[in-house]
C-alpha cells in the first residue's frame, strides 16, 4: 500500500479477468511496514488506533443527500442510513469524529425526520474543512507532481537514488551479502534501476502521478509501479519529499518494478520472514534492493551481514512460516481491496464525466462486490443502478480496514496446540485473529472471511475501469 509490478493476466483465471489486462504492484506505505516494533503500549493497541494509520471518510454532505433523496435509485432510507452509520462507527473507532455523541444519536441527528438530513448536525460530527474526513476530488487522486513546489524537491530525490542505485552496483561485499550467489543479477537490475530513475526524472510528466486527494493514505497504498506503462504511482507526501531518505527508498522500491519485469513484491521490508528469504526469492522480491540503499543512509534495521535463508534465530520454524503466511494472506487480501476501491472510484470517475460504459461492462462484478461488501448498488432500483460517492467512500473504508490488519497480524499469538493442525488452518486461525481483534470489516465473522478469502482468491485478477 502497497509497491506492484504489472504482471499479464493468464486468460480465464477467474470469471472477471480480461486476458488483455495487466495489473500494478500495489504497495503499503513505509508507515505499514514493520521496520520497527511497537513499544509495549502500541502493542496492545488495535492497529486501527495507532498514531500513523490512514482514515475513514465520509462523502460530502451534499453528495450524499442527493444519493438519499434520488427517486430514480429508490434506496430505502434504513440503507442509506445504514452505510453512514457504518462509517461513522469507523470514524468513532479511530476518534476522528468532532462530536462526543454516540453514533446512534448522531445518526439521528444527521436524519431527524423521513427524508431529511440536516447539514449543521453533519458539519458538528465532522471537520468538513478535513480533506482526510471527507472525500473531495476524484481528479485529484491520480495526477501530476505539482510544479512549482514538489517537482524540485522531487528532481533532487530522484537523482539521490539514483546515486544510491549506482553505489549499490558497485558494491561488491553488500550484494554477496544480500543476494549471494545472485550478487551479478542483483548488480544488473541496480544499474536498471538507476537508468530507470534518471528516466522518469528526466520526464516526471509521463512516469509519475500522485494523489492530492489522499486516496492512497485512506487505503493505505504506498504507491505502484506498472512496467508495460513505464509509469510509478506515488504518495503525495513522496512527491513532497517530506521524508527525503524514505522517499529515495520508496522511488528505489518502484524504480526497481520498472527495471526488470522478474522484480515482484515477494515480502516487504521489515516483514516476518523478510531477513530469511531465500536467494531466488530476494533476487525477484523490490523491497530487498531497499537494503543497500538504506545501509548507506543509515536507516537499515538488519544485521550485516544479512544471510540467505537464515533468521536471528536459525533457520525459519514452522511458526515463522505460518506467521509469514498469515500476514502474506492478509497482504494479498489488501492488495485486492486497493484494486477493489479502484475499480470501484474509476467506474465513478467515468459517470462523473458522462459515461456508463464503464459501469455496463463491469455491472456483473460490481454487483458482486456490493453485496460483499455492502455498497448500495444492489440495493438500488435494477435500471437505475450506479456507483455514488458513498459507494466509494465505503469500499475505501473496506481497503482500509484490509490495510490496518497487514499490520494487525503482526502481533496475533501463534496458536496453541499447533502441533495438532496443519499451516493452512493454523495460518487462518491467525488471520481471523486479527479480523476479531480489529472488528472494523462488516462485524460478522463468518462474512468477514468470506469477504477475505473472495479477495484472496482475485489477487492481481481484478480489471481496471
Amino acid at each position: 500500500m502497497h509497491h506492484l509490478q504489472s504482471k499479464q493476466r493468464s486468460a480465464g483465471a477467474s470469471a472477471f479477468t480480461s486476458a488483455a489486462a495487466h495489473v500494478k504492484n500495489n504497495h503499503l506505505p513505509e508507515s505499514n511496514r514493520k521496520i520497527t516494533l511497537p513499544d509495549a503500549m502500541q502493542a496492545h493497541l488495535p492497529a486501527v488506533m495507532r498514531a500513523d494509520n490512514p482514515k475513514f471518510r465520509l462523502p460530502q454532505f451534499g453528495s450524499i443527500k442527493s444519493t438519499y433523496t434520488d427517486k430514480k435509485l429508490k434506496l430505502s432510507e434504513p440503507v442509506v442510513q445504514d452505510r453512514v452509520r457504518r462509517l461513522l462507527e469507523r470514524m468513532e473507532a479511530e476518534g476522528r469524529l468532532l462530536s462526543s455523541d454516540p453514533v446512534p444519536v448522531i445518526l439521528s441527528q444527521i436524519f431527524p425526520a423521513p427524508g431529511m438530513m440536516d447539514e449543521a448536525a453533519f458539519n458538528a460530527a465532522i471537520d468538513v474543512t478535513d480533506r482526510s474526513v471527507v472525500y473531495q476530488s476524484i481528479s485529484d487522486s491520480h495526477t501530476k507532481v505539482e510544479s512549482t513546489t514538489d517537482k524540485p524537491r522531487l528532481d533532487i530525490a530522484l537523482s539521490d537514488a539514483a546515486t544510491l542505485c549506482t553505489n549499490a552496483a558497485g558494491n561488491s561485499a553488500g550484494l554477496t551479502d544480500i543476494f549471494g550467489s545472485k550478487d551479478t543479477v542483483a548488480k544488473s537490475h541496480y544499474e536498471k534501476i538507476a537508468k530507470v530513475l534518471e528516466k522518469v526524472r528526466k520526464d516526471k510528466d509521463k512516469h509519475i502521478s500522485t494523489d492530492y486527494n489522499l486516496d492512497d493514505d485512506e487505503v493505505g497504498l504506498g504507491g505502484y509501479a506498472q512496467f508495460e506503462d513505464q509509469e510509478m504511482h506515488i504518495l503525495s507526501s513522496v512527491a513532497k519529499v517530506t521524508d527525503p531518505k524514505e522517499s529515495q527508498v520508496t522511488l528505489i522500491h518502484e524504480a526497481a518494478h520498472l527495471a526488470d519485469k522478474s522484480i515482484d513484491d515477494q515480502l516487504y521490508y521489515g516483514s516476518h520472514g523478510f531477513q530469511g528469504m531465500s536467494e531466488q526469492r530476494k533476487i525477484t522480491n523490490a523491497a530487498h534492493f531497499e537494503e543497500l540503499p538504506r545501509r548507506e543512509l543509515s536507516i537499515s534495521i538488519y544485521p550485516d551481514p544479512m544471510v540467505p535463508g537464515m533468521l536471528p534465530g536459525g533457520k525459519a520454524t514452522k511458526e515463522d512460516k505460518v506467521k509469514e503466511a498469515a500476514a502474506d494472506h492478509l497482504r494479498m487480501a489488501w492488495d485486492a481491496a486497493v484494486d477493489t476501491f479502484s475499480l470501484v472510484r474509476g467506474v465513478r470517475k467515468h459517470i462523473l464525466a458522462g459515461s456508463q460504459k464503464s459501469f455496463n461492462k463491469h455491472k456483473r462484478l460490481l454487483l458482486k462486490i456490493s453485496r460483499l461488501e455492502d455498497l448500495t448498488i444492489h440495493e438500488q432500483a435494477r435500471k437505475a443502478r450506479t456507483v455514488t460517492d458513498l459507494d466509494v467512500t465505503i469500499a475505501e473504508s473496506i481497503a482500509h480496514s484490509f490495510s490496518v490488519l497487514t499490520e494487525t497480524i503482526e502481533n496475533i499469538p501463534y496458536p496453541a496446540a499447533h502441533h495438532l493442525r496443519t499451516k493452512r488452518r493454523l495460518k487462518l486461525e491467525m488471520v481471523a485473529g486479527a479480523i476479531s481483534q480489529e472488528n472494523n470489516l462488516l462485524k460478522d465473522p463468518d462474512r468477514d472471511m468470506k469477504l477475505t478469502n473472495w479477495m484472496v482468491a482475485h489477487y492481481r485478477k481484478l480489471p481496471s475501469a
